[in-house]
């Protein structure tokens, strides 16, 4: 006899328009949240705040302009309007990886040198279908490309926004769009979430890290040494860097996302398991 299972909406997002999408909610494996633990013990990012005036710098060192030809065509259309279709295709088409634009923008990810935080903001009715609370210890993934900024670029987050503040480690695929102060993180990364606060303005900071894929490692370091899953830290004691105290309301007023493709206002997918490592907002 089949037993039927529980409905868990948090498993099944849906777009914009109420359409379920190729995003999806899913448990951390302890793999992956042993691959995040160690992500964050290994974490320190560079200081790119507004305060700093450094971030400008960082992200026009790190633009690799792929040129004329395929990936230089499709990235430029990307940036000046193509988001919204190729976004759209990414999370509702079965064969939306394979059109020629995505597998050009694929091509011209790179490898982030740098720990860095990032910024990601989202209306908060995209994520209509998921209790927020529900979150912690789960992964967020995407299937489209996620536009972000460095954290502390903008200006605050319009009431009711969802602010994910992310720890990328160096490794993370991404294309830097110096012009539009934009870090579009490639399709599919997968987030988990450390912690889910109220910001206090009808919204909530969402903190997480880039979970690494197996095998990988940090520029510079190869695969196997410490901070590319050995830890041993259980994901309860883990905060990355500087982060504000659980009780605390540093934080709340933190900038959103940023950069051509922000204002896509798709809900990332997400996926749970073990509390996964807190980034510092």
């Amino acid at each position: 006899m089949t037993v039927a299972g529980k409905w868990n909406p948090s498993h099944h997002p849906r777009d914009s328009r109420g359409r379920f999408t190729k995003s999806a909610t899913r448990t951390l494996k302890p793999a992956e949240a042993k691959r995040a633990r160690a992500a964050v013990a290994a974490f320190k990012p560079v200081d790119l705040g507004a305060a700093s005036g450094d971030g400008q710098q960082w992200l026009d060192k790190n633009t690799r302009t792929p040129g004329n030809g395929d990936s230089g065509d499709a990235v430029g259309r990307y940036f000046t309007g193509g988001w919204k279709t190729t976004n759209a295709d990414l999370r509702a088409k079965k064969d939306a990886a394979s059109a020629p634009d995505v597998v050009a923008i694929d091509k011209a990810m790179t490898e982030l040198p740098d720990d860095v935080m990032l910024e990601r903001r989202v209306p908060l009715a995209m994520f209509a279908h998921i209790p927020m609370e529900e979150l912690q210890g789960m992964k967020v993934r995407d299937a489209a490309y996620a536009s972000t900024m460095l954290q502390g670029a903008g200006g605050d987050a319009p009431d009711g926004t969802v602010t994910m503040h992310i720890a990328a480690p160096a490794g993370t695929r991404a294309i830097v769009n110096g012009p539009d102060g934009e870090v579009l993180l490639d399709r599919d990364t997968e987030i988990a979430v450390a912690r889910v606060e109220p910001n206090g303005r009808g919204g909530y900071d969402l903190y997480g890290v880039v979970i690494p894929k197996q095998g990988a490692a940090k520029p510079g370091r190869p695969a196997g040494e410490p901070g590319d899953g050995d830890s041993t830290d259980t994901p309860s004691t883990l905060k990355t860097p500087d982060a504000p105290d659980a009780n605390s309301d540093q934080g709340a007023d933190q900038n959103p996302v940023g950069g051509s493709a922000a204002a896509d206002g798709t809900a990332p997918d997400p996926e749970p398991a073990p509390p996964a490592p807190a980034p510092a907002p």
